[in-house]
């Protein structure tokens, strides 16, 4: 049945050209849209390709189909996707109208509306009866797989894993192993993202147990690669020849471009390169439109924070936060992490809040956010053995590294040392061989108690208030006052308070941060 219909419609094709009817070449390539994208993908391109502006005028859907449409939208010239919202087709067309709709929006680089498209998408999938989509060979797992991935670009990874596993399992059972393998390998990165490297693995060894993608979906293959180098990272994977030569060499495309990205940033954080992964993120943004509230910005923001904070510039950290007004659980983590290096503990126990968000809820974000309260809980000198218990448990979960090589060597140190020797022991051959980061501690060797207290000098004016605030005796706050003058080499509040100011500071000059 599908292999008649493909050569009817490759008929009419050949005989509008024979003809020379470019109307009817435009209106056999609009009703045929699936068939054509689907098996006949270089036909169609060509077929778009030999109408003449005035053609494609009329027949927007195929405008926004034409080979340059994407090219043009990444520089000067977006598609307007709303001009396709009065195009008279059947409801199957109607369906890939507002893929085509998620689709340019994307190359605009709005991914709002990208979503909002989809949530229109979606809506028609579950509310509108097409009995087109019922029937082997249908686009339905391209339905799925539009909304789930323009849910992904936009946040939202555990709809966008329920989404593709539904696009995935419609592509199985519609006979489409393009289908299932590209949806596979967008899943992977949904997984990875969310932290969740186990099933990531999974759906990248579902993918290629199938044959190899056609023309139309060969760039979905890279979606494969990417996540396969971001499951090897989370295991702190850095050493292995053939993955960092593909991931410094892979070039980002319209849907994988954040994705290509975080991976180069975070195998040069893991490196100890900040450097080349600030400028990984330069480029990415000053190559691609991004959006503020979205995936991108989200991945962009917590590279220059981390970046910054691994090179000591906390002031650059911090202006590099200052540029997101809406920051996601990436950018979140980074800016708990930039608190807790200033000492600023209050702050930081906010950013923990926000980040244990349910909306938020995810095994990446479990993982940081262990990571984070144990940071927490060392620099207030509470370290108990739930906060040991928790941290022990992550260190020795092969698919957590990443996060763990995040915490910085004396967090490290104390918890470890907090821990009973039993626990201990195992921890400490799980950490055999780590480097960890020398963040949050400055050279003057002041104590956890001492850098609170340093910290929040500029806020409360007077003994009792410290000690209220930090929940100590105003004799403590003394004590600690007075070793923190002697390190310091001050004599006064107020020289303490300019000490700590040149501390935080970042003497050199700032290039511009691209986010947003």
């Amino acid at each position: 049945m599908q292999n008649e219909q493909s050569d009817r419609v490759i008929a009419a094709l050949e005989t509008a050209r024979e003809g020379a009817d470019v109307d009817l070449l435009a209106r056999v390539v609009h009703e045929n849209l699936w068939t054509l994208y689907d098996r006949h993908y270089e036909i169609l391109l060509q077929a778009i390709s030999e109408l003449p502006g005035r053609t494609l005028e009329r027949y927007s859907v195929l405008r926004a189909l034409h080979p340059m449409t994407p090219a043009l939208a990444a520089s000067s010239a977006p598609f307007d996707a709303s001009s396709l919202d009065d195009v008279e087709a059947s409801e199957t067309v109607r369906d890939m109208i507002v893929v085509l709709q998620i689709l340019t929006s994307r190359w605009n680089g709005d991914l709002r509306g990208s979503a909002e498209y989809a949530r229109v998408l979606r809506a028609r999938i579950y509310d509108l009866a097409v009995p087109d989509r019922a029937e082997r060979g249908s686009n339905l797992w391209l339905l799925h797989g539009a909304v789930g991935s323009a849910l992904l670009l936009a946040g939202d990874t555990a709809g966008a894993v329920r989404e593709l596993s539904t696009a995935r399992e419609v592509a199985r059972c519609s006979g489409s192993t393009n289908g299932e393998r590209s949806v596979l390998g967008r899943q992977a990165l949904a997984e990875v993202l969310r932290g969740s490297v186990a099933d990531a693995q999974r759906s990248l060894a579902a993918a290629r147990a199938l044959p190899p993608l056609t023309a139309a979906y060969a760039p979905e293959a890279q979606a494969e690669t990417i996540a396969d180098l971001l499951v090897s990272l989370e295991a702190g994977g850095i050493e292995e020849p053939e993955r960092v030569q593909q991931l410094l060499h892979l070039e980002p495309t319209a849907f994988t471009w954040s994705f290509v990205a975080l991976a180069k940033a975070r195998y040069f954080l893991l490196s100890g390169r900040p450097f080349e992964a600030i400028e990984a993120a330069r480029v990415a943004a000053s190559t691609h439109r991004t959006q503020d509230g979205t995936l991108p910005a989200d991945i962009l923001a917590r590279v220059y924070i981390e970046s910054f904070l691994m090179l000591g510039r906390e002031r650059a950290a911090q202006r590099a936060a200052l540029v997101v007004k809406e920051p996601g659980p990436l950018a979140v983590t980074a800016l708990a992490r930039l608190a807790l290096a200033r000492g600023d503990l209050d702050a930081a126990a906010r950013y923990i809040r926000d980040l244990s968000s349910e909306a938020w809820s995810s095994p990446a974000r479990e993982a940081d956010l262990v990571c984070l309260r144990t940071w927490e809980v060392v620099a207030r000198d509470t370290v108990g053995p739930e906060s040991a218990r928790r941290f022990a448990s992550l260190v020795t979960n092969p698919h957590a590294r990443r996060a763990v090589l995040s915490t910085p060597r004396w967090v490290v140190e104390a918890i470890v040392a907090a821990m009973p020797d039993d626990q201990r022991a195992i921890v400490d051959a799980a950490i055999e061989g780590l480097t960890f980061p020398e963040l949050g501690r400055s050279t003057l060797n002041l104590t956890a108690s001492e850098r609170r207290v340093f910290a929040a000098l500029a806020t409360h004016a007077r003994v009792a208030d410290l000690a209220s605030a930090l929940f100590l005796s105003p004799n403590t706050v003394k004590t600690h006052l007075s070793s923190l003058y002697r390190k310091l080499g001050v004599s006064s509040r107020r020289e303490a308070i300019e000490m700590h100011s040149v501390l935080i500071s970042d003497p050199e000059a700032e290039p511009q941060v691209m986010v947003g």
